[in-house]
């Protein structure tokens, strides 16, 4: 359902359990980049929006014993009204991210997030919302080279850079899961064409 802006920003809440991570608003900014807000272990992490589909319970999820990835905890039903249930794989994001098994409590949520015609499921600990940054908020991650595979290439300074959130690459995830080549962008190519001619 479309939602008003003020509406969408009445999501965002602090959690007791965390930092101060309410949101401060700017109404009379121009519109900005939706992101979906969430929690890993207490700190604050971020998906563009367009990629994030919808967000179920952790209970919903059914493990599966079948191999492969550690991260991959089971699989989750999807069912819509005018289509045929589908099936994604649901992957422990902060297992990815620190190497180790996340708890699943009663706050657990699973992301079902989209790239193309793919779709998986995304363990996280909690939801915050749905908020709107300016593109001058969004800044690359210190020492992060765009061909390192690094799940956070970006930080969103929020609260006037108060409260820093980490954002997800949606493309070096599904490479990761994938196990696809890293994509890189079309500036990093040019600089590494320009540095060979320089040589």
């Amino acid at each position: 359902h479309v939602r008003s802006r003020r509406q969408r920003q009445m999501c965002i809440r602090d959690s007791g359990n965390h930092v101060d991570t309410t949101l401060e608003v700017d109404i009379n900014a121009a519109p900005g980049r939706e992101f979906a807000t969430f929690f890993i272990d207490g700190s604050l992490f971020a998906i563009a929006a367009e990629h994030a589909e919808e967000a179920l319970p952790a209970s919903a999820v059914s493990p599966v014993s079948m191999g492969g990835r550690a991260e991959r905890i089971g699989i989750l039903a999807l069912q819509h009204d005018s289509e045929a249930k589908r099936f994604v794989w649901v992957f422990d994001l902060g297992h990815l991210m620190r190497g180790y098994r996340s708890e699943i409590d009663s706050s657990s949520q699973v992301i079902i997030v989209k790239r193309g015609t793919q779709s998986i499921g995304l363990l996280v600990s909690e939801l915050h919302g749905v908020p709107e940054f300016q593109a001058s908020q969004i800044t690359p991650t210190p020492l992060a080279s765009p061909t390192d595979g690094m799940l956070v290439t970006e930080v969103i300074q929020a609260n006037r850079g108060r409260l820093l959130i980490q954002a997800i690459n949606v493309d070096h995830l599904f490479a990761l899961l994938n196990d696809e080549e890293i994509p890189i962008p079309h500036t990093c190519l040019l600089y590494t064409s320009d540095a060979a001619d320089d040589s």
